[in-house]
Formats: structure tokens, C-alpha cells, sequence
């Protein structure tokens, strides 16, 4: 790492933010700077955020908002046209939360334009796996669409986000260069990753390593790890979850976790092309929900299936 070089680029970098540069043009900076730091947790953030996110387990919570969902169909006879759906309708706490909440995948890029125009709403078309949710409130009727009304300043808020805590990552690390300047002893290294998941990545859902898990992601060289799978694979992926589904289970907490691990493999499911890491992640958690470890018989089940989905 050139440090006189690396520290007149995080100076210039937070000179353009301060002076309200278009975080799109400040980020061509800031992809060089995570080469010079070479630091995962920043590097796979700046990736994230120039590209758009693939992962739901990377996305930041400011990417996360609670929304209305609307309908247009018929209902008893009756046209429907931006009907709201109420709160509480699906029965299950896991799937309510899945359902009313819009995670933002878009890189920064395509939202920096809502910073200039923040009125308004944007509507957003629910995942084909959504409807069958939709249907079941629905029986006798017909969902021509469903979607997701986001407010203009949801996107607003995302960009300032990126802004302002790229902004405090760079100023604690320049703080710290003014200290000592050499970044690469292993001290100073640590020093960086502690930085980045205080500021960068402040609620992304820590693994349990004290690091933000990136095993898999394409700052590793992969693509998202994104293939389709074999219809028979795929079988035995659904026979596993409607056994899931058979077991009663009486602590609530458990029940909420299942039917969101469940709803998240079978979104993957309705996928071309299904993420192995997001349905192993999610069939890892629940293997350890405590109503699924007792029956043997389906725990057994999903180990093959973490066996069989390709490595």
C-alpha cells in the first residue's frame, strides 16, 4: 500500500462528499481505495454498491423498509384496482414480515436519480412466489397483480445512507493515518475490519465469526453462485420442506422462523437460476430450530440435501 498515495485519495474522497458530489461519480474513487486497502468487508460493500446486491443476508438494513402491498384483481364479482391489503392477514408473523417487507437490491447508481426528485411513490411487482400467499386470502378471486408501493424517499434515504457512512469509515481511517501510517502490519489490518463492521456495515447480520461472513460472494472470484439445479434435486428439496411443514409446533418464535427460512427456499425454488448459498443458508438454520432437531428423520433429510447441492 502506497500510503501517501492512499491517504491523499481518502482526503479527496471525503473532500467530494462533503461537497455533495454524486456518490455514483465519488464511487470510481472509492473502488481504487478498496484495491489499496485490500480489506474484504469494504471491498465486498463497494462491490455490492457499484453492482446491486444478490444476497439478502449481505444487505444492509438501510436497504430495508417496511411497505404497503397493493392489489388490482376481482374479488366477489367486484374490480379491484390498488386495493390495500391489511395487517395482520397472513396469519403468521414470519410471513407477514416477509411479505410487507422491500429489500432494495438496486446498485446506487440507479437511485441516486430519486435524490433530485424524492416525491411520489414507486411501485414495485411482488415475486411470482408472493401470489400464492396472496391466494390463499383470495380463494374465489383473481390477482391480476400485486405489488409493493415504496415512497420516492425510501431511495433518497439509501443514497444518503452510502454517503454518510462512507463518510465515517474514511474519517475514522484518515484520523487514524495521521497516527500511524503503515496499514499493513496485522494490528492495523484487524484495525480496518473493525472500522468497516462499526461503520460499513453496521447491521448486516454478523455470521458468529466477529467478521461479516463473504465465504461465496464474488469479491472471491465466484458469480453469485447462481446455476439451476435438476428437477430431481429440486423434488427432493420440496418433499424435505412440506414434511417441515407437517410438524406442529407450538413455540411461536420457532413457527416464525420456519415458514421465513421456508418462504426464502421457495422463492429460490421459483428461480431459473437458484442461489446454492442462500437455500444451504437457509436450510442450515433450519436444521437448528429446536421443533426440526428433534425429528431425526427430516434433520437426516437436509444433511443430504446440503450434500447434494452443488459444492
Amino acid at each position: 500500500m502506497d500510503v501517501i498515495k492512499t491517504k491523499k485519495l481518502i482526503e479527496g474522497i471525503i473532500e467530494d462528499l462533503s461537497n455533495n458530489i454524486a456518490i455514483t461519480s465519488v464511487f470510481n474513487k472509492v473502488q481504487i481505495l478498496a484495491s489499496y486497502l485490500n480489506n474484504d468487508a469494504f471491498t465486498l460493500w463497494v462491490k455490492n454498491e457499484r453492482m446491486g446486491y444478490n444476497d439478502v443476508h449481505q444487505l444492509p438494513e438501510y436497504r430495508k423498509t417496511n411497505v404497503d402491498i397493493l392489489v388490482d384483481g376481482i374479488s366477489g364479482g367486484y374490480s379491484l384496482t390498488n386495493f390495500p391489503i391489511p395487517n395482520g392477514i397472513f396469519g403468521n408473523d414470519g410471513i407477514e414480515k416477509i411479505m410487507r417487507t422491500y429489500n432494495c437490491f438496486d446498485k446506487i447508481s440507479n437511485l441516486e436519480p430519486f435524490k433530485n426528485e424524492p416525491e411520489g411513490c414507486t411501485n414495485i411487482v411482488l415475486p411470482v412466489i408472493a401470489y400464492s400467499e396472496l391466494k390463499k386470502i383470495f380463494p374465489y378471486g383473481e390477482i391480476h397483480v400485486a405489488y409493493h408501493r415504496i415512497p420516492n424517499l425510501f431511495f433518497a434515504g439509501v443514497v444518503d445512507a452510502v454517503n454518510s457512512k462512507l463518510l465515517d469509515f474514511l474519517l475514522e481511517i484518515n484520523k487514524e493515518m495521521e497516527i500511524d501510517a503503515d496499514f499493513n502490519t496485522i494490528n492495523k489490518k484487524q484495525y480496518i475490519d473493525n472500522v468497516a463492521n462499526q461503520t460499513i456495515n453496521a447491521g448486516v447480520v454478523n455470521m458468529g465469526s466477529g467478521n461479516i461472513t463473504i465465504e461465496n460472494s464474488q469479491v472471491m472470484g465466484g458469480h453469485g453462485n447462481n446455476m439451476p439445479i435438476s428437477s430431481d434435486l429440486k423434488e427432493k428439496i420440496q418433499e424435505i420442506i412440506a414434511e417441515i411443514e407437517k410438524i406442529k409446533v407450538e413455540d411461536e418464535a420457532d413457527k416464525n422462523d420456519i415458514a421465513e427460512e421456508i418462504f426464502a427456499i421457495k422463492e429460490e425454488l421459483h428461480k431459473e437460476s437458484p442461489s446454492k448459498t442462500l437455500m444451504k443458508r437457509s436450510l442450515r438454520v433450519l436444521k437448528t430450530i429446536g421443533s426440526i432437531a428433534q425429528e431425526k428423520v427430516i434433520e437426516h433429510g437436509i444433511d443430504q440435501l446440503l450434500n447434494s447441492l452443488p459444492k
